[in-house]
Parts: C-alpha cells; sequence; structure tokens
C-alpha cells in the first residue's frame, strides 16, 4: 500500500463512527430546551470519534476573536446547530458484526480509562489544565481509529499479528506503510488546541529517556497513563508493576503508591462504561429516524440564519455604500462651493453696485430693464448658495430622473428655490 493512499484516506475526521448509545443520548440532548453543556462534555468526553469531531471544528473556527485558552470556553462559543448536524449525521459501527461491536467497545473504554489515569496523575503533579490531559489521554490512539476505519480489512491483519506479540507501529508501517502515531499527527496537522495533543500523540510511546524537559512532560503523562490502562486490563505481576511504578517516579514524579489509590476509581469507571456500552437502544431505527429529523430541522435553522445573515450583510453594504457616496459628494460639494462661492460673491458684489449706480444717477435706467435684470441675477445667485447649503445638510439622498439618460439629487424638500 502506498502511503499516499493512506494520507488521502484518513484526510478528514467526518467519516469517523460514533458509539450508537452517543447518538441516542445526542438526540435527547437536543431535544432539551437549553443546551446542557456539562452533558455535552461528559457525551463527548467518553466517545473518541465524537470528540476529535468536536475539536475538528473548534479548530477550524476562522473568525476567532480570541485565541481558545480552555475546553469549556471552546465548547460554548462553538456554532452548535452546525456541529449537531455532524455529529447526527455519523456513521455507526456495524452492529451486526460482533467483533466490532467488541473492538469498538474496548477501544473507546481503553482511551477513556487513559484519559481518566491522565487526569488522575494531573492532579497529583498540580497540572493546570486537567482538561487539556483528559484530552490527551483520550485521543492520543485516534490514528488507530482512522486506520482501522479507513483500511477495514488490512487493519484487521495488523490486530491479528498484534495479537501474537508484534509491536503494533511495526506491523501498521509493514502493511500499511505507515503507523498510528503519524497518522493521528496527519488528521491534526493544522490544529492549534489542545496545544500539547501534537506531542502527545507523536511522543507517548517514546518512554525510553530518564531525563525530560518540560516540553516533553505531557507525552510523558499519556505514556504512563497508556501502561496504567494496559495493566488494568492485562494481568501484572507485581514485580512487573513495581519496576513500572518506580520508572514512573523517575519520568513524571508520581509518589510510590499512586497506582493503589487510583485503581478503584479506574475499576469503577471501567464497570460504569460497561454497563453504558450494553445500553444500546432496541430499536436503533427509530433513533436514526428521530437524529434524521433533527438534523432536517437544523439545516433548515441554519439555512434561516445565513438567508438572515445575507440581507444584514447586503443592508450593511448598502448603507455603507450610500455612506461613501455621500463622503465623495460632500468633497467635490466641497470643492465646488470654493469656486462658485467666490465667483457668486463677485457677482453679487457688481450687481449691487450696479444698483447703487442707478439709484445715483451715474448710470440711466429709464424703463427699469437694468434694475429688473438686477433683481434675477441677484435671485439667482441667492438660489445657487441656498442648493450648495441644501447639499451640505445632506445626510442621506435619493436620485430622480433628469433626463433620458442622467439623474440628479432630488432636493426639492430640502431648499426653496424661488424665481423657477
Amino acid at each position: 500500500m502506498r502511503k499516499e493512499d493512506v494520507i488521502i484516506a484518513s484526510d478528514s475526521i467526518t467519516g469517523l463512527p460514533i458509539l450508537p448509545q452517543t447518538l441516542w443520548e445526542l438526540v435527547k440532548l437536543y431535544q432539551q430546551k437549553v443546551t446542557d453543556f456539562q452533558k455535552l462534555k461528559a457525551l463527548l468526553f467518553g466517545d473518541v470519534g465524537l470528540c476529535a469531531k468536536v475539536l475538528g471544528e473548534i479548530n477550524s473556527i476562522e473568525d476567532k476573536q480570541e485565541p481558545v485558552n480552555s475546553f469549556d470556553q471552546a465548547l460554548k462559543a462553538l456554532n452548535l446547530e452546525q456541529f449537531l448536524i455532524k455529529a447526527l449525521s455519523s456513521p455507526l459501527y456495524d452492529l451486526k458484526n460482533s467483533e466490532e461491536i467488541v473492538w469498538h467497545n474496548r477501544f473507546n473504554q481503553s482511551s477513556v480509562v487513559s484519559a481518566l489515569a491522565c487526569k488522575f496523575i494531573g492532579e497529583e503533579i498540580s497540572y493546570p489544565d486537567l482538561d487539556e490531559l483528559y484530552l490527551c489521554g483520550l485521543l492520543h490512539d485516534v490514528g488507530i481509529l482512522f486506520l482501522k476505519d479507513s483500511f477495514p480489512e488490512e487493519y484487521t491483519l495488523v490486530l491479528e499479528r498484534k495479537n501474537n506479540g508484534e509491536k503494533l507501529s511495526q506491523i501498521e508501517r509493514e502493511i500499511l506503510a505507515t503507523d498510528h502515531l503519524e497518522a493521528g499527527e496527519g488528521v491534526i496537522a493544522e490544529w492549534v488546541f489542545p496545544r500539547n495533543l501534537k506531542k502527545a500523540i507523536i511522543g507517548h510511546e517514546d518512554n525510553a529517556k530518564e531525563s525530560y524537559e518540560p516540553a516533553e512532560l505531557v507525552p510523558r503523562i499519556v505514556s504512563v497513563a497508556e501502561q496504567i490502562t494496559e495493566i488494568i486490563f492485562v494481568e501484572t505481576e507485581a514485580q512487573v508493576l513495581e519496576k513500572l511504578s518506580r520508572s514512573w517516579g523517575k519520568s513524571i514524579n508520581l509518589p510510590s503508591g499512586f497506582f493503589n489509590r487510583i485503581y478503584p476509581k479506574l475499576s469503577e469507571e471501567i464497570s460504569k462504561r460497561a454497563v453504558y456500552y450494553q445500553d444500546v437502544p432496541e430499536d436503533l431505527t427509530d433513533v436514526v429516524l428521530q437524529a434524521h429529523k433533527l438534523i432536517t430541522t437544523l439545516v433548515q435553522n441554519c439555512e434561516d440564519k445565513t438567508k438572515e445573515k445575507i440581507r444584514e450583510l447586503c443592508r450593511k453594504n448598502e448603507e455603507e455604500k450610500k455612506k461613501a457616496e455621500l463622503e465623495s459628494l460632500k468633497i467635490i460639494l466641497a470643492t465646488f462651493s470654493h469656486y462658485i462661492n467666490n465667483a457668486t460673491t463677485s457677482i453679487m458684489g457688481r450687481s449691487q453696485l450696479i444698483d447703487i449706480a442707478i439709484k445715483r444717477g451715474d448710470i440711466k435706467d429709464e424703463n427699469g430693464k437694468i434694475s429688473s435684470s438686477m433683481k434675477i441675477i441677484q435671485q439667482g445667485v441667492e438660489n445657487i448658495t441656498a442648493v450648495l447649503n441644501g447639499l451640505k445638510r445632506l445626510d442621506s439622498f435619493r436620485t430622480v430622473r433628469y433626463h433620458e439618460r442622467s439623474n440628479i439629487i432630488d432636493i426639492r424638500d430640502k431648499i426653496e428655490i424661488k424665481g423657477l
């Protein structure tokens, strides 16, 4: 198999399956009048596929006003309707295939246990962001889910050989030309949140070093959490556990006895998850139909909001256009006013001098034609000044047809033109 084929096939998280129980819980959650974000968070924290999808949405938001600092903040800023459309459209794994059911349940269960172990370790060492550690633990092996979903037949061979004791990543490279670490890294290549997830995915198997830089802390925590998960699911000798405990102390400063303290909590979670996995709705057809109905409603809501947003943008664009036109008009008007006012002042001054000369008898106007002409000139100057002043007071305007090929600004209700 070519590596390019793997990259293309695992390039999107859209096709990742989710648990049928998760689908049912999503339907019930949306049917509530007010979204319970804590319940939604609990659903996301219990399903690897769904959690990957929501983080994909969070990291794809283009108009972030500020960087994402916490999962709770990101969840509340999410476009919930758009996410639910994608989530409710997620494929379910084949419930007729018992091996598929067992594998997916175990994969999700072990991922959740690793995530909880990461959280408990974080509490022990006072790590500042426990949600980040949980997400890193939950998704550190997301590459496995991608490869198994994209290449089910080939990955069945991978799992068969792994059950015989061979190293998983080595088998993956032989059969698929890549491994789950590289596949997982490729899937989240553009993600910026959680900030240490990429390090956790590509670095959690590199646990041979005894010293570490602070930047390597998260993958080391995930590596220890993965070992703890394996111990819980596979019977381990006391000597082996003791040796691992010492290595944890060197790697991330975990005190002795830590495993014994968290073991009851993790065992309780395993029991809860076991019950949850068995609680599959009897009639999935009804669940799928309800999900489809909700998708239809959500899509219609999104379309309505999109149309309203387009209308609002059109209104704003029209307002901006008119504002720009008005600003341009004011600039042109200021230029015209400067030169026209100079001319009208001169014309008005000259006409007034002629009136004075007529009154003094310096100019003879026996039939009054000159005086009449001067009044018309003065009225014309006043009309020009009134038009300019009226244009200056405009805060909006409309045009009317002037003649066949041009319009003029309609200011008839703004000024009074005399003598016309």
